[in-house]
């Protein structure tokens, strides 16, 4: 069969993961995914046969790792926290509760599933 077909759309958001910030994440997140679904759909693969999986790289205030987060219209600023303190604790051993926690980046994938 054929291989899937994915466009991927990143924007850079740096912005402080809070209640105020986080519209303006949904607003970029939905661009993103309108981009990368037409993207896929120009490669003729039906709209409903088209996912959209939305993740924000999260990071602690004065570090550069970022680790990804996934994103629904469920997500909630302390969901989103604690999903990213618990990626965190995994890959580094601790967390710092304390510390801001910063949006770096949105990404958007779009996958079309073609005919297997």
């Amino acid at each position: 069969g054929l291989a899937d077909i994915a466009a991927l759309r990143e924007a850079t958001v740096e912005e402080e993961l809070s209640e105020a910030a986080l519209p303006e994440v949904q607003r970029v997140l939905d661009q993103l995914a309108e981009v990368a679904q037409a993207e896929v759909l120009k490669q003729q693969v039906p709209s409903n046969q088209i996912t959209i999986n939305r993740k924000l790289l999260l990071r602690y205030q004065g570090t550069d790792s970022t680790l990804p987060v996934e994103f629904s219209r469920d997500s909630s600023l302390r969901s989103l926290r604690e999903d990213f303190e618990s990626s965190y604790a995994s890959q580094f051993g601790f967390t710092s509760p304390g510390k801001r926690v910063i949006v770096d980046t949105a990404a958007v994938e779009a996958v079309g599933t073609t005919g297997r």
